[in-house]
């Protein structure tokens, strides 16, 4: 095993703002529910972080070439400059790098990985995000507090009146570089969890509001020949809201303003982790 860069050493050449220590925060649930929170101040910038988790062969060979294919596209979106329309292939492209961050980042707290190996092995041989991914971008107003950060939420979600699996098995994760904001978000457990005007609603069908849905472009399951620019950028505000879906979901009190439907999941254990 190597200790690879989970934030691409590239983002060192776009002159983005740097700080002399970063924090980690990691959340779980008290037995009441109740979020509880452990920080961990670092010294260095979070661009330094690193994670013995890749092999010397992967790091080098299929994970490099996706950094390699996707850093000019990257740093065109994250100084602002969003093309007249991006094609079929950069959308994949650009799904593939996030697929891989979102499978990377979330081995920094072993207990929020939701991806299974079985879909980490296929994605290395086909380079195709798993059936069960979502994938969103959008523009993000730099100078914020979220002007480089990640936020990644883990849960074990399962019908009722059934064993609960032992590993988490739903995931959001929330990725902020200056200009551009991407969201991944995946659930292999699928089961309806609601209902909606058009029928039942799934883990994997919800949609967003039409408040996030105006600031975020579907970029996977391509959809679109052309993906174009979204109508308004994204805030600190929606990146929190992003970052807390999954717990807004997971809250028997309160429904979630970011996705339609709202509906309640059978939830035992909420995770999450961010820089």
């Amino acid at each position: 095993m190597t200790r690879e860069h989970y934030w691409p050493q590239w983002f060192g050449q776009l002159n983005l703002k740097s700080t002399p220590k970063h924090g980690h925060w990691t959340s779980s649930p008290d037995d009441n529910g109740d979020l509880r929170t452990k920080e961990s101040i670092r010294p260095g910038d979070p661009e330094t972080a690193t994670l013995k988790r890749v092999c010397e062969k992967c790091n080098n060979g299929w994970m490099s070439a996706i950094q390699a294919e996707a850093k000019p596209l990257l740093t065109e979106l994250i100084a602002g400059k969003w093309p007249s329309g991006l094609g079929k292939s950069d959308q994949r492209t650009i799904a593939q790098w996030a697929t891989m961050f979102t499978m990377v980042v979330e081995w920094v707290d072993a207990p929020t990985v939701a991806i299974s190996q079985q879909q980490r092995t296929d994605f290395m041989k086909t380079r195709r995000p798993p059936a069960d991914f979502r994938i969103w971008i959008g523009r993000h107003i730099p100078g914020g507090v979220h002007h480089k950060g990640w936020y990644h939420a883990a849960m074990v979600a399962y019908p009722p009146r059934e064993e609960m699996p032992s590993q988490a098995n739903v995931q959001s994760t929330v990725l902020a570089v200056d200009r551009l904001l991407i969201y991944t978000m995946s659930a292999q457990s699928d089961y309806e969890v609601g209902a909606g005007t058009k029928g039942p609603i799934t883990i994997n069908t919800l949609e967003f509001s039409d408040w996030l849905q105006a600031g975020l472009k579907h970029l996977w399951p391509i959809s679109h020949k052309h993906l174009s620019e979204p109508e308004r950028p994204l805030d600190d505000r929606d990146y929190e809201t992003l970052a807390t879906l999954l717990h807004d979901l997971n809250n028997s009190e309160r429904r979630s303003f970011g996705f339609v439907g709202a509906p309640r999941i059978a939830l035992e254990k909420f995770l999450q982790t961010r820089y």
